[in-house]
């Protein structure tokens, strides 16, 4: 378990890493915070190679991503980016992906199944010999597996990394559409629905294009978040499937609120909390990190 107890030995290859390859904007952040949010995320490396989703905790597939994620935001690679595959790759069971090597998927499965297929494309172990010969069932798997709409927009997410198209498409339109018409005035809902919508390939005309995104930015909220809901208070993750949404429709929120909400969230061991005050954890990291680099 990787903690400030941590051996030495171990601590200093994971904080030596490789400069990373940039193909996004970095989020613009004093090198002072850069080299905290580093620290932060590194230090939660295991040594099997994955990452845990907050300080004490063991390693999990989804926060190997996020880690993996917010690190190349931050302009660096993990230490030891086999031992990061082979984690990824063990969590391939043979019922699906799980959380964790010895582990189950489980009521999770629909959403590990999302995350496995992505944590394989971006750390480019989806065309090795023994990978690329499981990808159509897992791809098939996926589509399977995704039957209500938060798996099916974590699978429309999959479904884009891996340049795939699904026959599912039109009854997966079709629930995304239901849940919009069961919650109109959800932003965070409407955010994640129009993201997913545009990865699984529709056209929106100019004027849904229009009214759309005024809805999304109407929404925001006095402290520069958005929330679950009205009477709810700003979350990262709200702010992450809006703010994704917004991008993909070409427009921008007011920045300056947006940062100041991000910044609130911000703690003294340099990760992010989902909320102002809550503790750190690499979900909420990686989603300030990618915000903040969609405002650059």
């Amino acid at each position: 378990m990787c903690c400030p107890a941590a051996p030495v030995a171990f601590l200093i290859p994971i904080l030596l890493m490789a400069q990373a390859p940039q193909t996004k904007a970095k989020p613009s952040l004093p090198p002072d915070q850069v080299a905290q949010t580093t620290r932060y995320l590194a230090a939660l490396a295991m040594p099997m190679g994955g990452y845990a989703p907050a300080s004490g905790g063991k390693a999990s597939l989804r926060a190997t991503l996020g880690a993996v994620r917010g690190l190349r935001l931050l302009g660096v690679e993990p230490a030891d980016m086999n031992a990061c595959r082979d984690f990824v790759i063990g969590c391939l069971t043979p019922e699906g992906f799980a959380d964790a090597p010895d582990q189950k998927p489980g009521p999770a499965a629909p959403a590990l199944q999302a995350v496995g297929l992505m944590a394989l494309h971006d750390l480019g172990a989806e065309k090795s010999p023994p990978v690329a010969e499981k990808m159509a069932a897992q791809f098939a798997r996926l589509e399977s597996l995704a039957t209500e709409f938060e798996s099916i927009r974590l699978a429309a997410a999959a479904l884009e990394a891996g340049k795939r198209q699904t026959p599912s498409q039109p009854a997966w339109l079709q629930l995304i559409d239901k849940a919009l018409a069961s919650a109109p005035d959800d932003a965070r809902l409407l955010g994640g629905a129009t993201a997913a919508r545009l990865r699984l390939g529709v056209k929106l005309k100019p004027e849904e294009q229009s009214a759309l995104t005024t809805r999304l930015l109407a929404a925001q909220k006095e402290d520069g978040g958005w929330a679950k809901s009205n009477k709810d208070p700003s979350d990262l993750d709200s702010c992450y499937r809006v703010a994704r949404a917004v991008k993909m429709l070409g427009a921008k929120p007011d920045s300056a609120r947006l940062r100041a909400f991000i910044a609130s969230c911000r703690n003294a061991d340099g990760g992010y909390g989902v909320a102002k005050g809550q503790p750190s954890s690499v979900s909420a990291t990686y989603q300030a990190l990618i915000v903040l680099s969609w405002l650059e």
